[in-house]
């Protein structure tokens, strides 16, 4: 069912547009300025914060455990007994299209090259471990400790929305709730604020990374130049797919997409792996995962304290603060789409889940890389230094088995993947601006294609730039105030947890349920 959303609450939606339009001005019309205050800031984020990001992550899974032991994990999204609205695939797919978006594709290529010349934990460049550790780190960063980030608000807004039959679908509601009054509704607006502009800023990261690999390849498979306006067109593409999603409707348009996209990806894989070096890849996953399992407290700890830091600044802690800025958009999405199922179930399949499809892209196509560069077939690390990440990939599609196919293929996923990823964060973006907006209705049309568009702007900022360290800094600056709303949602899952799964409140769920 369909709402006109008349009822667009400007409170939320003037501060949000007019904070991105500051920033989108100022990346499109002051290239140069927008390069000194980014470094600027980055150096500030990561020097000063950079512990916080680490202490958000590790106090997300210590309340993953209190939730996994404890006796509330069977609180039910819905009635007691009530069936899952979508499937266990279709619900999956759905939560990791939505998540990861073309960028877990594109960085599973090259960022193990990253991580090979620059390695971790003060390892020598180029050397066996190096290898080792960058087939793994990837999997880390994109891995259990990234998927917990959404597990307190997840749990917070699920108990609000589905057991007190809260009529809006925003992060505020939890501090609404458990403060009641205006000094704390005003609280909430500002929450609201930076969620919204933390999903437009993580949106246009992901946008910001795989524009170019595709304009790239698009260049190079129809000998046109790579130009920004090219790469402009490929982002109206991508928003033209998405607007046809958004007339499809949730089940039939994200639903049918994120199908689409699983299947896609588990087929240019599979043919990746059995018609690459398949032993290869198995031995290095093989080897990854015990790595993994063995060093997994020292590298979600790890600051370097006595060494530079430059490792930990620019992809763990970037890393984390990437998803934070999804951790409203997820949260939201996920709570959207899971009545029916347990609290516990919830928030352990969406973390395995997540994780699986992760480490399914890191572990195939890193291994592709990390092979193709240790046996000499061409030297990837020096053309990553020399000509960037999207001459990296578009060399690897051309060193594939059947690379016409798998060229075919990665573009389609790609596309895919990312207007999956658009008309999510728009469809979020539109129930959030909503006055009232129950979970089971539809945020209207025209005002996802609004904030669809407010993405594609903000995009076209981050390519007019074309810096990596740019689009890092937008998800680090955007994910610093998440922290705080992290440690928050925390505290609020915590108490409602307590609030709802207490016997008396159990025992009016049964009466109420019952009565209806």
């Amino acid at each position: 069912m369909y709402r006109k959303q008349s009822n667009s609450d400007f409170s939320i939606v003037i501060p949000t547009l007019t904070l991105s339009a500051v920033i989108a001005g100022t990346l499109i019309f002051f290239p140069d300025t927008a390069r000194r205050i980014i470094s600027m800031l980055y150096s500030m984020v990561v020097g000063q914060f950079g512990w916080m990001y680490i202490l958000a992550c590790l106090t997300s899974f210590a309340f993953l455990g209190w939730v996994t032991f404890s006796k509330f994990g069977d609180i039910t999204f819905g009635k007691r007994g009530e069936k899952p609205v979508y499937s266990n695939f279709a619900w999956a797919g759905m939560l990791f299209t939505s998540g990861v978006g073309s960028s877990a594709v594109i960085l599973g290529f090259v960022e193990p090259l990253y991580y090979l010349k620059d390695p971790a934990l003060s390892i020598e460049p180029f050397s066996e471990l190096a290898y080792e550790y960058a087939h793994m780190y990837g999997q880390f960063h994109w891995g259990l400790s990234a998927w917990a980030f959404y597990i307190p608000a997840i749990t917070a807004i699920g108990l609000i929305v589905f057991k007190d039959n809260e009529h809006l679908l925003r992060l505020s509601v939890v501090n609404n709730h458990l403060h009641p009054g205006s000094i704390s509704r005003f609280l909430g607006k500002c929450i609201d604020v930076l969620v919204m502009f933390a999903i437009l800023a993580g949106i246009s990261t992901s946008l910001g990374l795989a524009v170019p690999v595709v304009s790239n390849l698009i260049s190079g498979l129809f000998r046109i130049p790579n130009t920004l306006p090219l790469q402009i067109v490929i982002l109206m593409i991508w928003i033209s797919i998405f607007t046809f999603s958004v007339f499809r409707g949730l089940d039939r348009g994200i639903k049918l997409l994120s199908d689409i996209n699983v299947v896609l990806l588990i087929l240019f894989g599979s043919v990746l792996l059995i018609l690459g070096p398949t032993i290869d890849i198995l031995k290095m996953e093989v080897n990854s995962i015990g790595l993994y399992l063995q060093d997994f407290v020292r590298i979600n700890t790890w600051l370097d304290p006595f060494g530079s830091g430059e490792f930990q600044e620019m992809w763990t802690i970037f890393y984390w603060g990437w998803w934070l800025t999804f951790m409203p958009l997820m949260a939201l999405f996920i709570v959207r789409t899971s009545r029916g199922r347990t609290l516990r179930s919830v928030v352990w399949q969406q973390m395995l889940w997540g994780t699986l499809g992760c480490w399914f892209c890191f572990s195939i196509f890193g291994g592709f890389t990390l092979h193709l560069q240790q046996t000499g077939t061409v030297d990837y690390a020096a053309m990553l230094e020399t000509q960037g990440q999207e001459a990296v990939v578009v060399s690897l599609l051309r060193a594939m088995p059947l690379a016409p196919l798998m060229i075919l293929l990665f573009c389609l996923l790609v596309f895919i993947f990312l207007a999956t990823t658009i008309d999510s964060a728009a469809y979020i973006l539109a129930s959030s601006s909503a006055k009232t907006l129950s979970v089971d209705s539809q945020p209207s049309r025209p005002m996802r294609i609004f904030w669809a568009g407010v993405l594609a702007v903000l995009s076209i900022g981050l390519l007019a730039i074309n810096e990596l360290k740019a689009v890092q800094t937008i998800s680090l600056i955007a994910g610093l105030p998440m922290i705080f709303v992290q440690f928050y949602m925390v505290f609020a899952g915590y108490k409602l947890v307590k609030r709802f799964g207490a016997p008396a409140a159990q025992k009016r769920d049964r009466a109420r349920e019952m009565a209806e």
